[in-house]
């Protein structure tokens, strides 16, 4: 039976499988940078929101900020694509196992609310054998057992889950590693469109204003050296702008950019 208390063994072991990727990839690079510690940072928040789902009030809330700390993962990864940190396969394999875990989630989530909304219907005829053989299909479905990658005889022991969550957000505040790598695979850019290209790219643009308070188009630029010309982010950047998404202060060579900031 699912504790709905306690997110699914296989589940958990896939974060934690795919966080350590994250750190055995950019651990040993000689470069360290923003871009990697903003990916650390998110590797971290990750760990730390997975370990929490246990004692969270709320726990679908929780289940929304992990996607959210995985899209966030995968619009950085895509930023730095053409930096030649990384070799492109172990990027790609990063993105793809992000990918994974977002839509593993996504199914969690959706299994979680299902629940929820059973519980709060009014009372209904008794359980049959066919409607408790649905709901055991639906469990399966939402939490499929994760087979690649996992090490036999892994312990899902809470403790366990906890001291690498703990590990984690300690080292946030330590790390100056420095990012590399690719947004999608290499099927994926051949077909994408050009406003799709724009889409993703002002995503990525997103993200990295949400790690900082304010960033000029000079540190942006550095950021996206050898794929995006400067004149293409002020265009971005621009366009953020009208949508309401972000703030610029200052004029010309001066102008810092940031984040807007809803009032409460």
């Amino acid at each position: 039976m699912n504790d709905s208390r306690k997110l699914p063994l296989a589940l958990r072991r896939q974060v934690y499988t795919c966080a350590l990727s994250i750190y055995g990839a950019f651990e040993p690079l000689p470069e360290r940078g923003v871009l990697v510690q903003d990916i650390e940072s998110a590797t971290n928040r990750l760990l730390t929101k997975t370990a929490a789902y246990r004692i969270a009030d709320v726990r679908d809330k929780i289940l929304k900020d992990i996607i959210q700390e995985l899209r966030g993962i995968k619009a950085l990864l895509g930023i730095v694509r053409d930096i030649p940190i990384l070799e492109r396969h172990p990027a790609g394999q990063l993105f793809k196992e992000a990918a994974e875990l977002e839509s593993a989630f996504d199914n969690a989530l959706g299994a979680y609310q299902r629940e929820r909304d059973e519980k709060e219907a009014p009372p209904g005829p008794s359980s049959t054998p066919a409607t408790e053989n649905f709901k055991r299909r639906s469990e399966e479905t939402a939490y499929p057992k994760n087979s690649e990658g996992l090490a036999e005889g892994s312990s899902g022991d809470e403790k366990d889950i906890k001291d690498i969550a703990r590990d984690a957000k300690q080292n946030t505040e330590e790390t100056n590693w420095a990012i590399p790598q690719l947004a999608a695979e290499d099927s994926l850019n051949k077909n994408i469109s050009a406003r799709d290209a724009v889409s993703l790219r002002q995503e990525a643009i997103t993200e990295v204003l949400k790690r900082r308070e304010k960033i000029s188009i000079g540190e942006l630029g550095r950021l996206f050296s050898g794929r995006v010309g400067l004149k293409t982010l002020q265009r971005d950047l621009q366009e953020l702008i009208d949508k309401g998404v972000v703030v610029r202060n200052g004029e010309r060579r001066w102008a810092l950019y940031s984040i807007h900031q809803q009032a409460p």
